[in-house]
């Protein structure tokens, strides 16, 4: 007959309670068991194991095989190293020396821990203090407002420069349409004066005309008085 090791549940719902027991392998895992070892309270502060350590040794010389939770918590004893000191077969007080090096680890290791945790438990607990100071949280506030106020005047003085550009080409374009009038105008005065030009020489021909008219007449005026004295 095959034997394991293992953990057969009991209790109420939602409130486990497991004992450490030999069994057959071919039970039920809430069934008949042969022998307790112990028992494991999952529900506990800290979670309690007890385990009877002479008949956990008895049963794994018996060749009773235990299952991986039940591996661990005869690691967790010092179970399993004894185990292995006498398969090899140390004597008794060579087991006791292994044992009580192996304690001494163990404990400074659960120092090393609690040390570990208490460091932080003080970071966490000073991590608030030093994130609430009221002079500091008071500076951003300002550097904030102090920002924004840039912001404003930026966006005023981009907004002025449109309008500035505006009446910078209304203004030119005032200039161009005053230049332009004033040329129309310097046309039109232009063109009256070039009319009088045009009748001063006709004028300045009337009395030249009349003049040869005269020495014409004259002429003929003398052609008749010579042949009337002829």
């Amino acid at each position: 007959m095959a034997v394991k090791l293992r953990l057969h549940r009991t209790g109420r719902k939602k409130q486990p309670y497991y004992r450490i027991v030999a069994t057959d392998t071919r039970a039920p895992r809430d069934g008949r068991y042969i022998d307790r070892i112990g028992h494991y309270i999952p529900l506990a502060n800290p979670a309690t194991v007890t385990i009877d350590r002479e008949k956990a040794l008895d049963w794994l010389k018996k060749g009773a095989v235990p299952s991986t939770t039940v591996k661990n918590f005869f690691r967790a004893e010092g179970i399993m190293l004894e185990f292995d000191l006498l398969k090899r077969g140390l004597d008794e007080t060579e087991i006791e020396k292994e044992l009580q090096n192996w304690q001494t680890i163990k404990q400074e290791q659960l120092k090393r821990l609690e040390a570990e945790a208490a460091m932080k438990k003080r970071e966490e607990s000073d991590k608030p203090k030093a994130e609430k100071p009221e002079p500091a949280a008071a500076e951003p506030k300002e550097q904030s407002t102090a920002a924004q106020e840039e912001k404003a005047g930026v966006e005023e003085e981009k907004t002025a420069e449109p309008e500035q550009d505006s009446q910078e080409e209304a203004s030119d374009q005032g200039e161009e349409s005053g230049k332009e009038t004033e040329e129309v105008k310097a046309s039109e005065n232009a063109e009256p004066e070039k009319a009088d030009e045009a009748e001063e020489p006709e004028k300045a021909e009337e009395p030249e005309k009349a003049a040869q008219e005269q020495e014409a007449s004259s002429s003929d005026e003398e052609a008749d008085s010579k042949k009337k004295s002829e």
